[in-house]
């Protein structure tokens, strides 16, 4: 054979090859890389999902504890903020602030004074009418027994606002006190 007819022959061979590898390439492996691209964009969502899915499940636990943590603090609204006007709870607590801060106390005298019914008027809202009941109390204590005794009164379980203070008699300790306590409830409707 001539070496013309070899370098053809190789020529030929070489081309061949290089048809058949082209070939190779083009039905082998483009369609295996589309088929990773594809399985690397299903795992990229398939992640997204599972990390949403655990995103839900931390936000139903937190709200679960946010339920636990409203149910204990509804308990603490029904203390601070009673559904009835409970007087004589109102009375003990009263006398158990005197008794704990030996202050004398005289007289108690129990009124309503209004009901705020303006959210209760517009039917939008949601919150219920709060009504107050004023206490006038009539006490003998030393200034700081008296002191004493108004601290109690303000950090209660239920919620008292001391409205006004007077002293009534001008001698020396004991003083004559007359002060007004606004205590509230929330009747239901």
């Amino acid at each position: 054979m001539k070496a013309s007819a070899k370098r053809l022959y190789g020529t030929l061979i070489s081309f061949l090859l290089m048809v058949f590898a082209f070939y190779t390439f083009s039905t082998l492996v483009i369609p295996a890389y589309q088929n990773v691209q594809d399985l690397k964009a299903q795992r990229s969502s398939l992640t997204t999902t599972v990390e949403d899915q655990r995103a839900s499940v931390q936000r139903v636990k937190a709200l679960l504890r946010d339920y636990k943590s409203i149910e204990g603090l509804a308990s603490t609204l029904s203390l601070l903020l009673p559904s009835e006007r409970e007087l004589a709870s109102i009375v003990n607590q009263v006398q158990g602030a005197a008794f704990s801060n030996l202050v004398s106390l005289r007289s108690i005298n129990i009124k309503p004074v209004s009901s705020f019914t303006s959210a209760a008027e517009n039917n939008s809202s949601i919150s219920q009418p709060v009504s107050t009941l004023r206490l006038a109390l009539e006490l003998t204590a030393g200034y700081e027994n008296f002191k004493g005794y108004i601290d109690a009164l303000e950090t209660n379980a239920r919620l008292m606002d001391v409205s006004s203070i007077k002293i009534t008699s001008e001698k020396v300790e004991p003083y004559d006190y007359s002060i007004e306590v606004d205590t509230y409830y929330q009747p239901q409707l």
